[in-house]
């Protein structure tokens, strides 16, 4: 008998969904940078300095913490210290708790992701601050001014502050390092001197890789660059932006580092604000390429507040994709379910060893009586959220088939 012939119809009918090989995986998890400093810590930041609905966050400690800086005593700087120390612990522990595989420091020595570096650099000028536009005019911003060439003029040893952050952290967990980036320090300062952004942001790219160096050889493991400005300018960003990116990276022994770039779409200046102007999420379908063939490990993208098309993940054959999927701006609790929902949906378009779960950004809005206590909700839900996702084994078999191998990671060009 022609089996073939008898029964060819029978095998060209489409297997049943439900009889489709699914599996579930466990993602790993990380935090974007910033965690709500504890009530002891007496450092201003732009989280909690200025109007409370204030329209952006930028500048908004500039005048508050440089006042700190000048009033301190060698007493009250070994008191910051053992406070610091303190809090490092206490925050780590709580980013554990809530299941955060990759945790941070939660910035707590600095007044802002950005400035906080630029108060070491020579030739920015915090006494001769400038009111600006910034973020696409999204708001205006009193900012520190380029008022010469810049270059590192020490004072700031990141290596040591990951040293003593580490030293907090429970056994088997490395506590990832963040630092600006270049374009997005170039929209952060007033430029009085280069007049020309391509060339301060290249200066700025060396003094950036000093740091990114000496973390690398002190045995930081996950070293990320924070670059929200790529959303907001894309077509500098793939001009010079991208390269001025892997200058930062450039001289790292390979394999001894993940190299993380971060791109959300725009801090809003308070809680449940809707009016603020983010960031098109189109740029990242720009962008993408570009980065995916660059030597970054990972990327972070927004996806909780403003929900990506997420064909978009098929934009990166390479490189790591962590995925906001809390929105770190909203007083709503995301529940466990809508949340591993979505990152079930991301797995038809990425394979499970290159999807990373995260916050849309740093966490520092989440704080005091009023939000404080939705934080930890929030976090433990994204971080159940990532395990037992949903996966069908049959994307990544037809991803295979289309000569995408997800048994091997793929490799990255180097720095």
């Amino acid at each position: 008998m022609n089996w073939a012939k008898e029964f060819g119809t029978l095998l060209r009918i489409p297997l049943k969904k439900s009889l489709i090989n699914k599996n579930v995986v466990d993602l790993k998890t990380t935090v974007i940078g910033a965690y709500p400093k504890p009530a002891y810590l007496k450092i201003p930041d732009f989280f909690n300095t200025g109007d409370e609905k204030k329209a952006g966050l930028l500048g908004a400690s500039l005048k508050a913490y440089s006042e700190m800086m000048a009033s301190q005593t060698d007493e009250s700087k070994q008191q910051l210290e053992k406070d610091v120390i303190r809090a490092s612990k206490e925050l780590i522990a709580k980013q554990c708790q809530c299941g955060v595989d990759i945790p941070t420091d939660g910035e707590v020595r600095r007044e802002n992701y950005l400035h906080y570096l630029c108060r070491f650099i020579e030739g920015i000028d915090f006494e001769k601050p400038k009111e600006m536009s910034v973020r696409n005019n999204a708001y205006t911003a009193v900012v520190p001014t380029v008022t010469g060439e810049v270059s590192w003029r020490g004072g700031l040893d990141c290596a040591e502050e990951w040293k003593k952050a580490q030293a907090c952290a429970p056994a088997g967990c490395d506590v990832k390092y963040t630092l600006p980036g270049p374009m997005t320090l170039v929209g952060s300062v007033f430029d009085a001197h280069y007049k020309d952004d391509v060339r301060l942001a290249g200066d700025l790219a060396k003094i950036v890789n000093k740091q990114v160096l000496e973390l690398a050889a002190a045995g930081c493991k996950y070293i990320q660059i924070d670059e929200p400005v790529f959303a907001r300018k894309p077509e500098d960003c793939l001009r010079y932006g991208v390269r001025c990116l892997e200058e930062c990276f450039a001289g790292i022994p390979e394999g001894t580092v993940e190299r993380t770039m971060h791109m959300c779409c725009g801090y809003p200046g308070h809680v449940d604000q809707t009016d603020f102007l983010k960031a098109d999420t189109s740029a990242y379908r720009k962008i993408a390429p570009a980065l995916d063939v660059s030597c970054v490990d990972a990327v972070s993208i927004e996806d909780a507040w403003c929900t990506n098309d997420l064909s978009l993940l098929r934009l990166f054959t390479k490189t790591k994709v962590i995925l906001g999927t809390m929105n770190v701006s909203s007083s709503k609790v995301e529940t466990v379910e809508e949340m591993r929902s979505r990152l079930a949906e991301a797995l038809k378009y990425i394979e499970p060893a290159r999807l990373m779960v995260a916050p849309d950004c740093g966490l520092g809005l989440l704080q005091g009586e009023k939000y404080g206590h939705l934080l930890e909700q929030k976090l433990t839900n994204m971080c159940r959220a990532a395990k037992g996702v949903p996966f069908c084994a049959a994307f990544s078999k037809k991803r295979t088939c289309e000569g995408q191998d997800d048994s091997q990671p793929p490799k990255k060009k180097a720095a």
